[in-house]
């Protein structure tokens, strides 16, 4: 699709705290203004209006700069854009979003169900893509579920921190197909690019078109997205499990449906029993990331309590999140420069405690 890159253009003031593009600026109040540029479709409001101190949030957006690689953090609260702020990037910059884009392709699963073009979850691989099964009728993860899959559930014994195969692959469904499974049955959860990236071809065969497309038509364009970018397969089709492109301010669109039952201002999106289910816990984890307890997993979404509050998260490597807590009518988008595995840990726990922060001062 053709790209537009544009600035957002607001009426009477600058929507941020800071001005996007600059890595140090100055902080302003947010006013209750509308987004003079139609195309972007968020409603603007002071923190103070919504509940949150802007003094606290002001300094909170402060401290993002101290976070390394930090580039955007956005706040949404009672479906208003309250602020947000860039460190180096700006409002208009296509940003990778990392493994939220396997959340983004588990509501891609709920609308194509809510569709009639997949049955349910409990149709195996080899019923989603029987022609595949019939190249390989032996692998043992065609009788794998859909469930399984949303789940991280699939069995398949892969090393997740090295995708170079898998991003070389010819045919990705093939070198999955012929990933050995484990034994253990119903499978652990273990987190796996592998499994997640069978949603793309589950997708395009059960809807006729590439999820970009499905995405381009049934999500992005209700939710007034128009510029974004997509990585794809040596076979065409656009990866499920990584390489999705948005501006920081259209992943906060994504979090905040999530956080109001799949509504974007009024009008169904994402079917609410999914939303529902992807932010309830189907497995428990052992991943956790401090503050959060009661780590779990729903459909491709984290879950757990934050502060005493049920939450779901979007969670991409090098602190992208798409943090939700519904019972506050709050959705946070972040994102930043991913490093090493062990550097991001760091920056993770940093990013959150600044999501934290924003929670605390929500009243």
């Amino acid at each position: 699709m053709e790209l537009r890159r544009r600035s957002i253009v607001l009426g009477l003031s600058a929507l941020t705290f800071a001005a996007a593009g600059s890595h140090r600026t100055s902080a302003a109040p947010v006013r209750a203004a509308p987004v003079t540029d139609t195309d972007d479709e968020w409603q603007v409001a002071s923190p103070d209006s919504q509940g949150i101190s802007a003094s606290g949030l002001e300094e909170v957006l402060d401290a993002g700069h101290s976070v390394y690689s930090l580039r955007s953090l956005v706040v949404v609260r009672n479906g208003y854009l309250i602020a947000e702020r860039y460190y180096g990037a700006a409002a208009y910059s296509l940003l990778t979003i990392f493994s939220i884009t396997k959340s983004i392709s588990s509501l891609l699963v709920g609308i194509a169900i809510h569709e009639g073009k997949i049955k349910n979850l409990d149709q195996t691989l080899g019923e989603l893509l029987p022609e595949a099964a019939a190249r390989h009728p032996e692998a043992r993860i065609n009788q794998v579920t859909l469930a399984r899959i949303l789940t991280q559930r699939t069995g398949l014994e892969y090393d997740d921190n090295n995708v170079a195969p898998l991003v070389a692959a010819k045919d990705a469904v093939s070198y999955v197909q012929l990933l050995p499974l484990g034994r253990n049955d119903p499978p652990n959860w273990v987190y796996s690019n592998a499994g997640c990236s069978l949603l793309s071809p589950i997708l395009r065969r059960a809807v006729g078109e590439a999820i970009d497309e499905y995405a381009k038509q049934r999500l992005f364009s209700p939710l007034g997205i128009t510029d974004f970018e997509w990585e794809r397969d040596n076979t065409g089709n656009p990866l499920s499990w990584r390489g999705l492109r948005l501006r920081t301010r259209d992943l906060a669109k994504i979090a905040w449906i999530m956080a109001d039952g799949g509504q974007w201002q009024g009008k169904q999106v994402v079917p609410a029993d999914w939303v529902r289910d992807s932010t309830t816990s189907q497995v428990q984890v052992g991943t956790t990331l401090p503050p959060i307890s009661d780590p779990g997993y729903g459909y491709l979404w984290w879950t757990g309590t934050l502060k005493g509050r049920p939450a779901a998260w979007g969670w991409g490597h090098g602190s992208q999140f798409a943090m939700i807590v519904p019972s506050l009518r709050l959705a946070i988008a972040t994102n930043a420069q991913a490093g090493s595995y062990q550097r991001t840990r760091a920056q993770d726990q940093q990013v959150m405690a600044l999501l934290t922060q924003i929670v605390e001062l929500t009243t």
